[in-house]
């Protein structure tokens, strides 16, 4: 998801997935198991305004809360406080 969002491309993703800040505002959700619905939401990227609109927060989003350096910041702190605990 993040290499994806990283280069452009909005994401679709089941709602099976925990970690749903790597879609938000750069990608949809549908229901899992619900054919209706992703094909609802692969409707919706019909659209190249939303296509564009998805694909640049990505690309933006990516490139300041995903990096290397944060996401390794984010991983020591959690480190840290499981050691504090």
């Amino acid at each position: 998801m993040l290499d994806a969002a990283a280069s452009g491309i909005p994401l679709i993703v089941s709602d099976g997935i925990v970690y749903r800040d790597h879609v938000d505002g750069n990608g949809l959700v549908y229901r899992m198991n619900d054919l209706n619905d992703l094909i609802s939401k692969l409707i919706i990227f019909k659209d190249p305004v939303i296509r564009y609109n998805f694909s640049n927060h990505g690309v933006k989003k990516m490139n300041s809360e995903f990096t290397w350096d944060s996401v390794a910041r984010r991983r020591l702190n959690d480190y840290e406080k499981a050691l504090r605990s």
